[in-house]
């Protein structure tokens, strides 16, 4: 049966050329949900082909899975959002997953920006950037204004960085 709600719902979006998106929205909203725990993501991949973004958000707006919403969020460019939803899931694979997306389209200032409305990622990326990029660690505090929190990790790093050097020189 959830087939072939998904499979009528794709196709009312591919025949709704002259159809505003809250129209059609609210069509097939009244038939699937009458199937409690249907994906909304086959049809919202649906209205990602024909290039109706606002249709699509608002569709993953009903999608049970966060694992779902996420991906097609990225793909059609509403990052924010995506970030939001990761973070709801509480899925830190998630969280990285999109937060590394972001890191891969926007300029280091504009990730900073996104990330300091998102404590609990920013977070998660500082705790990954101190172990694995001490530059980027320390640019993210700093082009946030938040230099005193970087300046106190400095004599961490330093620290850190002799044990390091004293424990390769013993090898």
């Amino acid at each position: 049966m959830q087939g072939v709600l998904q499979h009528w719902a794709t196709s009312k979006i591919q025949m709704s050329n002259d159809i505003p998106d809250t129209a059609v929205l609210e069509i097939i909203r009244t038939k699937l949900v009458l199937s409690p725990g249907l994906s909304y993501v086959r049809v919202a991949r649906a209205a990602h082909k024909r290039g109706q973004i606002r249709l699509v958000c608002k569709l993953l707006e009903f999608e049970p899975k966060s694992s779902e919403q996420v991906p097609l969020l990225d793909r059609v460019g509403d990052n924010e959002y995506a970030l939001a939803k990761s973070i709801e899931s509480r899925d830190a694979d998630l969280i990285y997953l999109t937060i590394f997306h972001l890191q891969r389209l926007l300029t280091f200032q504009d990730l900073a920006s996104i990330l300091s409305g998102f404590p609990q990622a920013k977070g998660l990326f500082v705790a990954f950037c101190r172990r694995t990029d001490n530059e980027t660690f320390n640019s993210l505090y700093y082009s946030s204004g938040e230099t005193t929190q970087g300046t106190q990790d400095l004599p961490h790093e330093a620290f850190n960085s002799r044990v390091d050097d004293s424990v390769a020189q013993v090898s």
